[in-house]
């Protein structure tokens, strides 16, 4: 269980370094909610994605909801609680799925977040 662990923190730092450009991926393709980013040519020696795969992929991940943990919040009753680590995973994942069947639904899978919200009409309207 401890080594399942240690690769799952790997993987979200892997993630992480890769959405904030410190790190680059390597020539696997990876999947994201059914859309496959890899080497389009895989008769090449390319080591790593080329930098147009790694630029859509992550204008997608972007583009998905993310919900985070919340902290600091006015305790809940006589609780004390004024945080949702330890419970509040499942509301955000709760809430990711159907923002995201909302954004398919109404935006279609293929949906990129412009630079300016506002001027999405349609997602102002959902």
């Amino acid at each position: 269980q401890a080594a399942a662990m240690v690769s799952q923190a790997l993987n979200i730092r892997k993630l992480a370094e890769l959405v904030n450009g410190t790190t680059s991926l390597s020539a696997s393709p990876i999947w994201l909610l059914g859309t496959w980013y890899g080497v389009t040519n895989h008769d090449s020696s390319q080591s790593t994605l080329t930098s147009e795969v790694q630029e859509a992929f992550q204008l997608d991940f972007n583009s998905r909801v993310w919900c985070t943990y919340r902290k600091d919040f006015p305790a809940i009753g006589d609780t004390g609680i004024t945080s949702d680590v330890g419970w509040g995973c499942t509301l955000r994942s709760g809430q990711m799925l159907v923002a995201e069947t909302l954004m398919r639904h109404v935006m279609g899978r293929h949906w990129q977040r412009p630079d300016n919200l506002a001027s999405d009409e349609a997602l102002m309207q959902l």
